[in-house]
């Protein structure tokens, strides 16, 4: 490191011309790195792009240390700019390859495989581009299956509570079916408006049965449920009549043999 200090310091504003990698401000850069220097190895790549800014490679290399602390934004920028000086192939399917690996990170892998679709089209040789490329495929394929199994897995749910709800109703449990209706709808949304005369009709019936076993109270807040759901239905309007009318006879019945 002392040897590029000196020749820094011999000529502070030495530039990199063509030959970008032999700045060194570059190489001293490289050093600040392997000694974990960060800071000092941005500050130097950044003089180098402040001396030429036309140089490909100190761009790629910033890019490279914003995107190994997870900077990925500003890496991806850095990438672009060097992309845009339309470097050699070499430099440029290196741009590619890294920015698509810093999409990939920032989790946009459709973007980082357009990456390195590129830069496997600039430099088929280099296995690195392809082995990248076969992470990303692989990354996308299982993601979509997961979303596949996802939505395969609440398909199943939402027809277990569907069709458990119409099993309890046959059997008369209509609170149990009423649960294990709302139960889908919660999942599924778009259930609703099939789900809804249903659980309407499962609320009249059990206001039916409560009123049948003369719990009038607990039939009326059924009625009243079922109207929410289903409001002006004259099935449920004449049941909750009675309901209440029956309610009022057994009150003054009872009220006379006090």
């Amino acid at each position: 490191m002392a040897e590029y200090t000196r020749a820094i310091e011999a000529n502070p504003s030495t530039g990199c011309g063509p030959g970008l990698a032999r700045s060194p401000y570059v190489y001293r850069a490289r050093a600040y790195e392997k000694n974990r220097e960060y800071d000092n190895a941005l500050a130097d790549y950044t003089k180098v792009i402040k001396i030429d800014p036309e140089s490909a490679i100190a761009y790629i290399e910033r890019g490279d240390l914003y995107k190994a602390f997870g900077r990925y934004d500003e890496a991806i920028s850095d990438y672009n700019k060097a992309i845009a000086l339309d470097p050699s192939d070499n430099l440029k399917s290196m741009a590619y390859n890294n920015r698509g690996d810093a999409y990939f990170k920032k989790g946009a892998p459709d973007k980082a495989l357009a990456d390195f679709n590129r830069a496997i089209r600039l430099n088929p040789k280099e296995e690195l581009y392809r082995a990248n490329k076969k992470i990303t495929v692989d990354a996308i394929n299982n993601a979509r299956n997961a979303k596949k199994q996802e939505a395969e897995n609440i398909r199943n749910t939402v027809d277990y509570y569907v069709s458990g709800g119409s099993e309890k109703y046959k059997s008369g449990d209509y609170g149990n079916a009423i649960v294990d209706w709302y139960k889908a709808i919660s999942i599924d949304g778009n259930l609703e408006p099939k789900l809804i005369p249903s659980i309407a009709k499962a609320y009249e019936r059990r206001g039916t049965q409560r009123a049948e076993a003369g719990d009038y109270g607990e039939a009326l807040k059924d009625y009243d449920e079922a109207l929410k759901l289903l409001p002006g239905n004259k099935s449920i309007i004449k049941a909750r009549i009675q309901a209440k009318k029956t309610c009022r006879i057994r009150q003054k019945s009872r009220r006379r043999w006090k």
